[in-house]
């Protein structure tokens, strides 16, 4: 990217950053940290022309989560509001672990 003078980068961060969720301190922290490592790197690659982004999903809509909701509704509705957006999982992308997705040039907008 350095070489090219151009790149674009997006980490999966999460929304729980901003209040925390109960019971997922680790995950709050762990989260955290993506926010800031993305923070540094942005203010690092900014003059080499790449930036680097947090995309945080409120909740990700996975066969967990519908699990999740079908079982404990109320425990969703306390930590979700009704404005609340899910993010979706690309249809093409079949697992859950992915944090970024780098477009080739053609691709670039």
């Amino acid at each position: 990217m350095r070489a090219q003078a151009y790149g674009r980068i997006v980490n999966l961060g999460a929304d729980s950053v901003r209040n925390g969720l109960w019971d997922h301190a680790a995950y709050n922290a762990a989260k955290g940290g993506v926010h800031g490592l993305t923070t540094g790197m942005a203010r690092e690659f900014a003059l080499d022309g790449i930036t680097v982004n947090t995309v945080a999903p409120c909740a990700v809509n996975t066969p967990q989560m519908v699990a999740i909701t079908k079982s404990n509704p109320g425990a969703c509705r306390a930590n979700l509001s009704a404005s609340s957006r899910w993010a979706v999982r690309p249809k093409w992308r079949k697992s859950p672990r992915w944090s970024a997705i780098l477009l080739p040039p053609k691709h670039r907008s």
